[in-house]
This record gives structure tokens, C-alpha cells and sequence, in this order.
């Protein structure tokens, strides 16, 4: 079981409930468009910051 934190708001619970998804949106000056990346990373359900760490498990 892997549990993460959030550092900012001080949240916990086990990895599988934290949800998984980033945007990002970048304007590229060389082909003149915007591009929308997107990306798995973990972020927190309750303050929606994507600053999370794992925790030891003792």
C-alpha cells in the first residue's frame, strides 16, 4: 500500500485515490499554435495542487 501527501494543504490517502491528470496548455512561436499537453501525475482532491510526496510507512 503507498500512501502520498499533499505538502501544501496536508492532505493523505492511499495512492489509489488520488486522482491522476494534468493540462497544460503552450503556445509554440515557431509553427504559430497552441499545443495542449497532457500528462499523469497526481495532484490533490481537495486543494487541486499537484505538489504531493510519498509518505513513509512505518
Amino acid at each position: 500500500m503507498k500512501i502520498l501527501y499533499c505538502r501544501d494543504c496536508g492532505y493523505s490517502d492511499d495512492a489509489i485515490n488520488f486522482p491522476y491528470y494534468s493540462q497544460e496548455t503552450k503556445y509554440d512561436k515557431d509553427k504559430d499554435e497552441y499545443t495542449i499537453k497532457g500528462c499523469y501525475v497526481p495532484y490533490c482532491p481537495k486543494c487541486n495542487r499537484i505538489d504531493i510526496r510519498n509518505a513513509f510507512v512505518l
